[in-house]
């Protein structure tokens, strides 16, 4: 699975494993760069480039992650192990 996922969707997952609740929120500041952010800390996981669009499709595609709303992630059980792997990389 490592292999079909480039460096910056395993960052999504390994931002997404180191929080508890495994939840994060997609929002655009205002800059027009839609962030990943943790709702209880508060902490950015992941800010976008224009172009990585598709990083949050193709991580619900392998379900790694699921779509609770329109803006609202959450990593699975499938997500941890692959991200655990990726660590260890």
């Amino acid at each position: 699975m490592l292999y079909f996922l480039d460096e910056s969707a395993r960052k999504i997952l390994r931002g997404l494993a180191r929080r508890e609740s495994g939840v994060a929120q997609l929002i655009d500041p205002g800059s027009g760069t839609p962030e990943l952010f943790d709702l209880y800390s508060r902490d950015t996981i992941y800010e976008f480039w224009p172009d990585e669009g598709d990083l949050l499709t193709d991580l619900l595609k392998h379900q790694l992650i699921t779509s609770h709303d329109l803006n609202l992630y959450k990593i699975t059980d499938f997500g941890r192990k692959v991200a655990s792997l990726s660590e260890d990389e």
